[in-house]
């Protein structure tokens, strides 16, 4: 049997009880074991790079909110993208750009402000 340092003396059966106490609360019923058995290979991975005991704790239980965090991401749909522009592209005639361009740039920013609009609004 080969020494495993810090991760040897953990108490695994009490750490990974609190463990699932703590994951059961934020991910759904069914996916509680993957998340606490992830988090555990993680700490298992990293704990001998803990080097002050009294950090170990707080350690254990921020590396289990990141295993949450990467598995609400994984489980996240991923949304669509649409094949049409957000707004009208600016236009091409010529007219219209030298209109654009003889404009100062602070007049050109304020025209699109969101202040602008407020103030029109009120």
């Amino acid at each position: 049997m080969t020494d495993c340092g810090p991760a040897r003396d953990l108490p695994w059966r009490e750490v990974r009880a609190e463990l699932r106490r703590f994951v059961v609360a934020r991910v759904p019923q069914s996916e509680v074991d993957d998340v606490v058995q992830e988090a555990l290979a993680r700490i298992h991975r990293g704990v001998s790079g803990v080097r002050d005991q009294e950090r170990l704790a707080p350690w254990m239980y921020q590396v289990t909110r990141n295993v949450i965090v990467d598995h609400h991401r994984r489980a996240r749909p991923a949304l669509p993208l649409d094949d049409e522009p957000i707004a009208e592209p600016p236009s091409d005639d010529v007219d219209d750009v030298l209109a654009r361009m003889s404009r100062p740039p602070c007049v050109r920013v304020a025209r699109a402000s969101p202040v602008t609009t407020w103030r029109s609004a009120r």
